[in-house]
């Protein structure tokens, strides 16, 4: 599903551009294992973020302005052990490629590492490390794979990754309309048709 940049955004309804302003908590995702377990487990947590839409390049249930949750997986750090040292951050700003979580029992829009981008304060997308293995985020970020395996060779992979910089967000905004203009997406409402009902935790 991230081999392309097309099959990227028909994968992902809502692809939008915002700036994290909180951590809110934490949900949990519970299979219907943990759901049978008597007393029942709580699940799989992943950490809740508020973000503000600042840029819209496609989407079917949010708008600029708006304030959504986002989710994500804390993970663990190379070792293994140690927190994800790439959750996002407070005050930053990123690329996202979002589907809503409602149908896991989660409140909220999420989506893979390899599909969301951070940028840098010159408006540069940065490296999610996913370049290695898939042409859609580094056709997105404009990270080669080689840079991208070079920097995962060395002695603090994180540490190498997080410098590298690709094309500005307008180029990267422009590839991804250029892929939403060639893939099956549903047709945007017409004038006078009510739009999509947003989902629940958008706050306009």
């Amino acid at each position: 599903m991230m081999a392309t940049v097309r099959t990227m955004v028909e994968r992902y309804p809502q692809i939008v551009v915002g700036t994290v302003s909180d951590q809110t908590g934490t949900q949990y995702l519970q299979s219907p294992s943990d759901l049978l377990s008597d007393p029942p487990l709580a699940g799989m947590p992943y950490v809740e973020f508020a973000v503000a839409i600042d840029e819209v390049i496609s989407a079917t249930s949010m708008s600029v302005g708006d304030r959504i949750p986002v989710l994500q997986e804390p993970g663990f750090g190379q070792d293994g052990v140690t927190a994800n040292p790439r959750l996002l951050q407070v005050g930053g700003r990123y690329l996202f490629f979002l589907e809503d979580w409602g149908p896991y029992r989660l409140r909220g829009f999420g989506g893979y590492a390899a599909a969301r981008f951070a940028i840098s304060e010159d408006g540069r997308l940065t490296a999610n490390g996913a370049e290695c293995e898939y042409g859609g985020p580094s056709d997105i970020s404009g990270i080669t794979k080689e840079q991208c395996e070079q920097a995962k060779r060395s002695a603090d992979p994180g540490q190498a990754l997080s410098p590298l910089k690709g094309q500005t967000l307008k180029e990267a905004a422009a590839r991804i309309r250029a892929a939403i203009a060639e893939a099956p997406l549903p047709a945007p409402p017409r004038p006078g048709v009510p739009a999509v009902t947003p989902s629940p935790g958008v706050v306009r």
